[in-house]
């Protein structure tokens, strides 16, 4: 490479490396080289928008979405644009509060990396590398990463940008550990039982995929608590809610003033959404107040219900939902899974309720875990994880819910030495910063992550980047 360009590379090119790689390529100069690294296209999906279920949709209305800090109406008008082509039975314009298939904003992500890609020759900085990359090592004064087909690539700078994992990548006979394989629903018999393993979000896709594919059979969901995300609030006129008293650190503090703020809130009218809503701007500080021990307390108590509560359904999700709770083809438990016995082409599950000694038998013709996503680093599935943490590059947060960096994202050292080479962006990092899965909030880190990358490299100040709709 010429003297004097920089290399970075950017592993995974779901939403949180695509907004890297349209943050950073702006930026790139000279011989400047940015490396996006996929195992599984398309590029600019990932998980969360790969789906091409026109049922999934976003749990929040379209206006705020925008790939650029600076332009967060950006999705909308992209939507309202002719860029957007076909909306599948949309009519525009569409309004703010308009909640749209994930399918249309993974489409959106990769218009945005191709409008900065077409623009000033921006390409010839960019290099899409479709394999695993399976391990990072420093080697003198910059790093080596390896794919898994044996190559490698000297950058100096690496961004962790893996996105959430599946549950289990466990395939068995009736059994599916990754929800989000697209074969996960197909081929069981339309009159038959299935259970579902959590009641989240996850959980509400596979139900719309199945009863979209024609599934008549009943739908089991189960998982400790058996709670279900619930609905967002109509879209409102008034002002965004306030919360004028302090915020304790403690886990039950927090949990009293919120009550306390609900309450207020209803004597003036609004939703407790908006409360929730008011809280979003404080939750990474808010959680890095809390001492270790009251994070745990947090993560034990809390987290169940705080999730419900901040990750809600689009109004029209959650209606088909209840439709579906009261003609009893879904049926929601708390509780969990005793045993599961595999009996000719079925499987026979045995769950006990929450706090009882009943145990109730299904027989079903698949099982799909839907508890989430897992964030353990020394899932055998992530090889570039282990391979962090076995060279000492990287250590886990102490919660189990990621890897640990700093407020600039770098990546800790086994020793908690930041390291001036590699970060990490996006869910990985939620155990530092909690709020870290939604776009506002990955937005913001890749804006300022991507400034701070290429700062040493530029000779003039960085250029902002633009996107333009209706091209």
């Amino acid at each position: 490479m010429p003297r004097g360009a920089r290399s970075i590379a950017i592993v995974g090119a779901g939403f949180s490396g695509t907004l890297m790689a349209i943050h950073l390529l702006p930026r790139a100069r000279g011989g400047d080289r940015i490396y996006l690294f996929e195992q599984a296209p398309p590029f600019a999906r990932g998980v969360a928008y790969g789906t091409d279920d026109p049922l999934h949709l976003l749990n929040v209305g379209a206006a705020g979405l925008g790939a650029l800090e600076d332009h967060p109406r950006g999705f909308l008008d992209w939507l309202n644009s002719p860029a957007s082509g076909d909306l599948g039975g949309l009519r525009r314009p569409l309004a703010a509060d308009a909640f749209v298939s994930r399918m249309l904003y993974g489409r959106y992500l990769q218009h945005c990396l191709h409008e900065v890609l077409s623009s000033a020759r921006r390409g010839r900085h960019f290099r899409p590398v479709t394999d695993e990359v399976v391990d990072i090592e420093e080697l003198g004064s910059g790093l080596t990463v390896r794919v898994r087909d044996g190559r490698s690539f000297a950058v100096d700078s690496a961004v962790v940008a893996t996105g959430n994992r599946p549950p289990d990548d466990v395939a068995l006979p009736c059994y599916v550990g990754n929800p989000w394989n697209p074969g996960a629903t197909l081929g069981i018999d339309p009159s038959a039982d299935v259970l579902l393993i959590g009641t989240g979000l996850t959980m509400v896709d596979v139900v719309l995929s199945l009863v979209g594919q024609g599934h008549e059979g009943r739908i089991h969901a189960v998982s400790r608590r058996g709670l279900l995300p619930r609905t967002q609030a109509p879209e409102s006129a008034l002002p965004a809610w306030r919360i004028a008293t302090p915020l304790p650190p403690t886990a039950l503090g927090l949990l009293q003033a919120v009550r306390a703020e609900v309450a207020v809130a209803a004597a003036h009218g609004r939703p407790w959404q908006d409360v929730v809503q008011a809280l979003r701007p404080r939750s990474q500080a808010l959680w890095q107040s809390l001492d270790a021990q009251e994070r745990r307390r947090f993560l034990r108590h809390l987290r169940p219900w705080w999730e419900v509560h901040r990750h809600r359904l689009a109004p029209s999700v959650s209606a088909h939902l209840d439709r579906l709770l009261k003609s009893g083809q879904l049926s929601v438990r708390a509780g969990r899974i005793d045993e599961q016995l595999l009996e000719g082409d079925r499987l026979v599950v045995r769950v006990r309720a929450r706090g009882s000694r009943t145990v109730e038998e299904l027989s079903v013709a698949r099982v799909i875990n839907c508890s989430g996503p897992r964030t353990d680093c020394a899932d055998p599935g992530s090889p570039l994880l282990r391979a962090l943490l076995a060279r000492g590059l990287a250590r886990p947060d102490g919660h189990g819910l990621g890897l640990e960096v700093d407020q600039g994202c770098a990546l800790l050292d086994r020793h908690g030495e930041p390291s001036e080479r590699l970060f990490a962006l996006g869910p990985v990092t939620r155990g530092t910063f909690w709020e870290i899965t939604a776009v506002p909030e990955i937005r913001r880190r890749c804006a300022t992550l991507a400034a701070d990358l290429m700062r040493a490299s530029a000779a003039e100040p960085a250029a902002r980047p633009r996107l333009a709709v209706g091209l």
